[in-house]
């Protein structure tokens, strides 16, 4: 389900220190969910997307895709601290709707 995208920036963590700590910061769009891992100076180190569920799907459907991604980026950097994660999606949000 997440798809990452391979180029420079994916291969950045390798010239961090492995103590270094890092956020992740995290895009809910209308068609596309952009995950990246960011460090102190705002370098993106990592990042990957996912295609943003239909709400029909259910409310847990876009927790779900958020939590992918975030295991996805741990996972492929483990020596990196995370320190925080945060998300950002324009709109309302409705939790008995699940939109």
């Amino acid at each position: 389900m997440i798809t990452p995208t391979r180029g420079a920036a994916s291969e950045a963590p390798a010239q961090v220190e492995a103590s270094a700590q890092v956020t992740i910061g995290i895009d809910v769009g209308g068609s596309k969910v952009y995950a990246g891992l960011v460090d102190a100076a705002g370098v993106v180190l990592a990042e990957t997307w996912a295609i943003t569920p239909d709400p029909g799907e259910g409310p847990g459907v876009v927790e779900e895709v958020l939590t992918a991604a975030v295991r996805e980026l741990r996972s492929d950097h483990p020596g990196l601290a995370v320190r925080a994660v945060g998300v950002g999606a324009a709109g309302l949000v409705d939790s008995c709707r699940g939109v």
